[in-house]
């Protein structure tokens, strides 16, 4: 069993440190001996030389732990021996947590603006936007230029066409054909017309009467009927004749009174081919006996 620790001796003067020698190759562990009984510790005299180190024995156990001793003096430094060779670089350390946030530091000064960057494709079409108010009407611009004329429409429907006989008086004493004056009708081209003559006439004697027709343009159709005051008046008092060409005269033979106004009316219809003028002809039924067609004679001529 080990004995209780002795009083720790006063330090020794250091002696100088000798010259490091060579090591020697390491010698085979010896066999460890059994543990001596521990003698009684005599003075400690001057420290010898380190001798080699034996082999360690086993480990007594602890003894009670002596009252420290005081502390000795400070001995002088010794010389720093030589670096020995640096060993192997550790394992890296787990990271350690991370610290709190810093205070944001002031702002800088503004740098200069870079240099505009190129232009980027044109997005797509938004949608329309409402239509804003309407704005206040400018004042007008001038007139433009008049545009060229356009061409001529197609002739209309020229409508109802009358004709009032002015003055003067048409008279003949012969038994030919003569045309009288201011009662023509001017007819279209392939047209159909409807007509009417209200003619007013006297007779220079009771015996004779007055010979009518019409003439006008070349026609497809020709038809009209005249009617004519012929001797008394009374049922058999109208003479009633057509034609189917122009220049196709109705007879009247007799006038109830010479030098009397009667009214003959002349109606039909035409279908024309080519233009040209419709118009009553008149003649005596009596060579040298005067037939008169008065002023206020009247036509007309309704087409379509």
């Amino acid at each position: 069993a080990q004995g209780a620790q002795g009083i720790q001796g006063e330090t020794g003067a250091t002696g100088a440190a000798g010259a490091d020698g060579a090591q020697g190759p390491a010698g085979p562990q010896g066999p460890v001996g059994a543990t001596g009984a521990t003698g009684a510790t005599g003075a400690q005299g001057i420290q010898g030389p380190a001798g080699p180190q034996g082999p360690i024995g086993a480990t007594g156990a602890d003894g009670a732990q002596g009252p420290q001793g005081p502390q000795g003096a400070t001995g002088a430094q010794g010389a720093q021996g030589t670096q020995g060779t640096q060993g192997e670089t550790g394992a890296t350390g787990a990271e350690g947590a991370a610290g709190a946030a810093g205070a944001d530091g002031a702002d800088g000064a503004q740098g200069p603006a870079g240099p505009a960057g190129a232009t980027g494709p044109q997005g797509p079409q938004g949608p329309a936007g409402a239509d804003g108010a309407d704005g206040a009407d400018g004042a007008q611009g001038p007139a433009g230029p008049q545009g060229a004329t356009g061409p001529q429409g197609p002739q209309g429907n020229p409508g109802i066409t009358t004709v009032r006989k002015p003055n003067p008086d048409d008279v003949t004493s012969s038994t030919a054909l003569q045309n009288s004056t201011g009662l023509g009708l001017a007819l279209a081209a392939s047209t159909t017309y409807s007509f009417e003559y209200y003619v007013l006439f006297q007779s220079a004697a009771t015996g004779t009467g007055i010979r009518i027709a019409l003439n006008g343009p070349a026609a497809n159709i020709i038809s009209y009927t005249v009617d004519i005051p012929n001797g008394n008046d009374g049922a058999a008092g109208l003479i009633s004749g057509w034609g189917t060409a122009w220049n196709d005269q109705v007879n009247g033979t007799a006038v109830q009174a010479a030098n009397t106004t009667y009214l003959a009316r002349v109606h039909g219809v035409v279908q024309t081919t080519a233009a040209g003028t419709l118009l009553p002809r008149f003649s005596s039924e009596s060579n040298g006996t005067n037939v008169t067609i008065k002023a206020g004679s009247w036509g007309a001529v309704y087409p379509g």
